[in-house]
């Protein structure tokens, strides 16, 4: 009897160890999946981040030539200012220009401000100085112009049509004749 109790004592113990030994191997995988599975959502948390610093560049965009443009329009001739220094920057919202001009004459000023005012553009003059020096453009000013940041046209930096793994995929597959195989097969035998 007690011969019989041993033996089973013995065989349950050899289920419970190997049953244990089971479930530690099951933890084992499972830690490493779960390893897995926390590199990869690193990777996406770091794509996301490279998602939002892209929108949040693009949301500050400002094409800047095209305002340029249009504000380069908006000034007298050669012969009545020149610019002296022009300085750029947005921030959220708001672009601003800061622009340091010489004009020749002093009634200039007034009319280039006017000339900038509009709906969109707010202009203020900061310095106004007179240099007796200077002939052909004694007058200096700097003059601040302000405006919003108008939306960048996403369609510019959206793909046409979505690519999908499957497709991406087949456009990175190889395919190889199955005569370039043989040849190739027929290149390994020969010495």
């Amino acid at each position: 009897l007690a011969a019989a109790v041993a033996v089973v004592v013995g065989v349950g113990i050899y289920f419970m160890l190997s049953d244990i030994n089971k479930l530690r191997k099951e933890v084992s995988e499972l830690e490493n999946d779960l390893i897995g599975e926390k590199k990869l959502a690193a990777k996406f948390l770091e794509k996301a981040d490279q998602v939002a610093y892209v929108e949040s560049w693009l949301s500050d965009q400002v094409d800047w030539l095209a305002e340029l443009n249009e504000l380069s329009g908006r000034l007298p001739n050669g012969e009545q200012a020149t610019v002296r220094r022009l300085t750029a920057s947005a921030s959220g919202k708001i672009a601003n220009v800061d622009l340091s001009l010489q004009v020749a004459q002093q009634e200039n000023i007034a009319q280039l401000e006017h000339s900038i005012r509009s709906a969109k553009y707010q202009a203020t003059s900061q310095r106004i100085s007179q240099n007796a020096d200077a002939s052909e453009y004694p007058w200096q000013f700097e003059t601040h112009i302000s405006f919003p940041v108008e939306t960048p046209q996403r369609e510019a930096y959206v793909a046409e049509s979505p690519v999908t793994a499957s497709e991406a995929t087949e456009e990175a597959t190889v395919v190889v004749e199955p005569e370039a195989e043989t040849s190739a097969s027929d290149k390994q035998e020969s010495p």
